[in-house]
């Protein structure tokens, strides 16, 4: 005779009893009543990590990485995401510009593929830009 867990209810087929497909059934119909989301796909595209759930939620984050630049003032720093979002995400980004601890977001802008951003470089050296960005909406 099989047993039941404590906390779901679930059925623990005893190893000597004859494979009988319902109690299977009935543990996912328990699980599946949770309605847990789950991670459908997750990756790596160029400098992007990211992940995919069920319930159609994504999520990327990155490093993004600019060529070294002698422009100072608002440096057009844009970049595309790994994927097409239904809608705008929420996105949470930081930067800087190598050896300097005065660079700074001016503007910052996303849509469904891409965000539009400046960072502020106070000097016209030929210095690095970079950017963290972490981006989570839902897509299609």
């Amino acid at each position: 005779m099989a047993s039941i867990t404590e906390n779901m209810n679930l059925s623990i087929i005893d190893p000597s009893d004859f494979v009988d497909p319902t109690p299977i059934n009935d543990n996912f119909k328990i699980l599946d009543r949770l309605g847990v989301d789950y991670i459908t796909e997750q990756g790596q595209s160029g400098s992007w990590f990211y992940r995919k759930y069920k319930s159609g939620t994504a999520e990327c984050w990155a490093r993004i990485n600019f060529a070294a630049t002698t422009a100072s003032g608002a440096v057009q720093s844009g970049f595309q995401f790994p994927f097409a979002f239904s809608s705008a995400p929420v996105v949470a980004i930081t930067c800087g510009v190598s050896g300097r601890n005065d660079a700074y977001l001016r503007y910052v802008e996303a849509n469904t593929t891409r965000v539009d951003c400046y960072i502020n470089k106070n000097t016209d050296q030929n210095l690095t830009r970079w950017l963290y960005c972490f981006a989570i909406g839902k897509v299609n």
